[in-house]
């Protein structure tokens, strides 16, 4: 810095006290104008060398001499600081274990202090004044510590039961007013929400409407709430379901492949059918005891409680017999046509001659 009062520039040098340079001179008549003819560091010393002056440089040291100053000159000219020579003051303590139940704690400037150890300590008694409901106990090679257990003594809360325990509702989800209630109320909610079905093979409630189901009920009503027996006086024995509406099942045929062969010659529907003559049924009921086309007794799985078929299969089964059936009376009824033909054929004959017999008697 430099005063512009005196011309005096002041040096502040790093951990050191400041050095400065008189340049009052400069202002000299006939000086004014010069200029540094030179400007270096040597030695830790600042050379300033003025133009035409013909004195040497003017030198101002740049390292203070006080103590514990470690910045020194290099080989270079320039200041350095040394950092070999700096020491840290560290506050170095130790704490030693004694095996003995003791520890020994040293302070940084190496005085020692030998205390007992409470990591392995035990409780040598416990003792409750009734009077003042405080527990006293006992720690070994400790002082003692208390607890006031006298707030377990308080009025109301010492032996409380579930229904004499309040509950706080702001937000008035329940009834009750107390635990016991509430968890009753809990309990009637949750039996009622439970769903009755239950995931195939298990009794795990369904939760997903991926999940295979069945129920265990032992009747289920579509529509309805009451079994048909308790309606007007029908009794429906075994009755498992009833439905009020109607049900549609999807499947993969449909028996219009009866009348496509009776009028194609062939189906496209079922190209493999092929209508049976009535004898050829006959045979083969004679045979199997069911009809050709329909599942047999015999190919039903059986439960506990009946056979088990499958209604899909069985409603096509059955509008396929209907349909050969029609065919079958169709075919009767052409075949009497062509008989009644015949016969009155025959009659009108036999009318012309008993006509031509008359008259040749």
């Amino acid at each position: 810095m430099v005063d512009t009062g005196t011309n005096v520039l002041t040096v502040g040098i790093e951990n050191g006290a400041s050095r400065t340079v008189d340049l009052s001179h400069l202002d000299d008549s006939g000086t004014d104008d010069q200029s540094v003819d030179d400007l270096f560091l040597f030695g830790g010393e600042l050379n300033i060398s003025l133009e035409g002056d013909g004195v040497d440089p003017s030198r101002v040291d740049l390292i203070s001499n006080n103590a514990n100053n470690d910045i020194s000159a290099g080989t270079d000219g320039g200041l350095y600081l040394n950092v070999a020579s700096v020491s840290i003051s560290e506050t170095v303590t130790t704490l030693t274990d004694n095996l003995d139940g003791t520890y020994t704690y040293a302070s940084e400037n190496g005085t020692p202090t030998r205390f007992v150890g409470t990591d392995d300590q035990g409780i040598e008694g416990l003792v409750v004044d009734t009077g003042t409901n405080v527990l006293t106990v006992g720690i070994e090679n400790g002082a003692s510590r208390t607890v006031d257990l006298s707030h377990l003594d308080d009025s109301g809360t010492d032996d409380q039961t579930a229904g004499e325990v309040e509950v706080a509702d702001a937000a008035n989800h329940f009834t009750a007013t107390d635990v016991e209630g509430v968890l009753e109320e809990l309990k009637s909610e949750v039996e009622s929400s439970r769903s009755p079905w239950n995931r195939e093979g298990t009794t795990t409630v369904a939760n997903s409407n991926t999940n295979d189901i069945y129920i265990q009920a032992d009747w289920l009503g579509i529509g309805m709430q009451d079994r048909s027996n308790t309606i007007d006086d029908v009794v429906a024995t075994g009755e498992r379901l009833w439905v009020d509406g109607t049900i549609r099942t999807s499947g993969s045929v449909y028996p219009d492949y009866v009348f496509e062969e009776f009028v194609e010659g062939v189906s496209k529907i079922v190209p493999d059918y092929r209508r049976r003559s009535l004898k050829d049924v006959l045979t083969y009921i004679k045979t199997y005891k069911h009809l050709p086309g329909v599942t047999g007794i015999n190919e039903l799985p059986r439960t506990a409680n009946g056979y088990s078929f499958n209604i899909t299969d069985l409603a096509v089964q059955s509008l396929e017999k209907i349909e050969e059936l029609y065919l079958y009376l169709i075919e009767q009824q052409q075949k009497v046509e062509r008989q009644q033909e015949q016969i009155d054929t025959l009659k009108a004959r036999l009318f012309a001659l008993e006509k031509k017999f008359e008259k040749e008697k």
